[in-house]
């Protein structure tokens, strides 16, 4: 018998009868499915045996039903919880680059443990992440690096909806030190009388060439408590020396411009008169000696501005390292620091420790809303409020605490 093509049924082809079997046909049923994992289209093709063009049809869905149910069924492509890591972190890139250097020592101290090869799905919490911190801390890892791990691996759960990654898990606590509670109640500043060393001892702390740059930007963060990103990336521009007011508008970190810390951190901080003229007197020496970048219109360019440093960027600040080391050369003419323990518990003193000097003298005399104005700590939802606090106000607050500093 002739072969012939069945034209009522899709798909379906009449090849001949079947030697042996009385009845029975031999067809060809074709059927397009769509792979539900890849999105592909798949074609079915297959010899089969039926005893009409309708049966052929009728196994001919089978099949196709049969093909979409096993696609189905495989599993979904497992990832280990480094990928997924890696992947996320690839999404957090347009954060301000401090933030984003957080994120990503975080994760690489989670790529950097066994689990990093476990399949996300397959975490344990307590027996996985909650052992990993307590192994992190029993070599000796600080409790707040360890708390941060944690804190960014909870951000990733919740963003990749892996929430039992980190489900139950509970950051470390810290050790009781009644000396260290103690002093953590009024922040990691200077005492009154430390603090008044400090600013007498600065001026001449150093003999070298540069010094009038870095002591002109210590005081102007011992003055205002601003955040040493925020005042290392000031521009001429942003400081009203007439007036006496400078304008936080932008901070840098490592050399990478962005905006401030938070909304409330834009803001206008006063400039009580001596840090006028420690302002007016450096700008005439930058002048005098015609200093490196200063046409650049940057307040405290870096020695080596315009040159190529080691990570490839043309510099254009002055490094966080170089002026730490300028703090602890006024600590020590002050005879303020390792030994002196309201000073980070006998730790040597960070830059940061000047915002908390100021920080807790204004609370001293001012109110929270004009403290906040000042210092810029309110968070985004809530701060607008504290632009409502004047410029006479806030510079009233910092001529009283700099009478309380002086012993008036």
């Amino acid at each position: 018998m002739a072969k012939k093509k069945l034209q009522s049924v899709r798909g379906i082809e009449y090849l001949g009868p079947v030697q042996g079997k009385p009845g029975i046909g031999l067809y060809r049923v074709r059927a397009v499915v769509t792979d539900p994992l890849t999105g592909y289209r798949h074609e079915i093709d297959r010899r089969i045996e039926a005893k009409s063009g309708q049966e052929a049809a009728l196994i001919r869905e089978q099949l196709r039903e049969k093909w979409l149910s096993a696609r189905e069924e495989v599993e979904q492509p497992k990832q280990r919880l480094g990928e997924a890591l890696t992947a996320w972190l690839e999404t957090k890139k347009h954060l301000k680059p401090s933030a984003f250097n957080t994120y990503r020592l975080a994760v690489k101290g989670w790529l950097g443990t066994p689990i990093a090869d476990y399949f996300v799905e397959k975490v344990h919490p307590s027996k996985h992440v909650a052992e990993t911190m307590i192994g992190w801390q029993e070599g000796g890892a600080g409790i707040t690096t360890i708390n941060q791990r944690l804190r960014i691996l909870r951000y990733f759960a919740k963003a990749t909806e892996n929430e039992h990654v980190t489900k139950g898990v509970k950051v470390l606590a810290r050790p009781f030190d009644p000396e260290s509670d103690e002093i953590s109640e009024t922040g990691r500043g200077l005492s009154v009388d430390e603090y008044r060393a400090w600013l007498l001892a600065g001026p001449t702390a150093r003999k070298h060439k540069g010094w009038p740059r870095m002591w002109a930007l210590l005081f102007l963060m011992a003055a205002t408590g601003m955040r040493y990103g925020e005042a290392s990336a000031l521009e001429w521009r942003d400081i009203d020396l007439d007036k006496g007011v400078c304008r936080v508008r932008r901070a840098q970190w490592r050399g990478h411009l962005g905006h401030p810390k938070a909304v409330a951190s834009v803001r206008d901080v006063p400039l009580q008169a001596d840090v006028v003229e420690v302002l007016k007197n450096y700008r005439q020496w930058l002048l005098a000696k015609q200093i490196k970048g200063f046409d650049s219109g940057i307040v405290f360019p870096s020695p080596q501005f315009g040159q190529e440093t080691k990570n490839g960027k043309i510099g254009k600040y002055l490094r966080n390292f170089s002026v730490r080391k300028a703090m602890l050369a006024v600590c020590a003419a002050a005879k303020v620091g390792p030994d002196k323990k309201p000073i980070e518990l006998g730790t040597r003193p960070a830059l940061h420790c000047l915002r908390h000097t100021m920080n807790n003298l204004i609370r001293q005399t001012a109110s929270e809303l004009v403290r906040q104005s000042i210092i810029g700590h309110a968070d985004e939802e809530t701060g607008h409020i504290y632009s409502h606090a004047s410029h006479e106000e806030k510079l009233a607050v910092i001529n009283t605490v700099f009478q309380l500093v002086k012993g008036a």
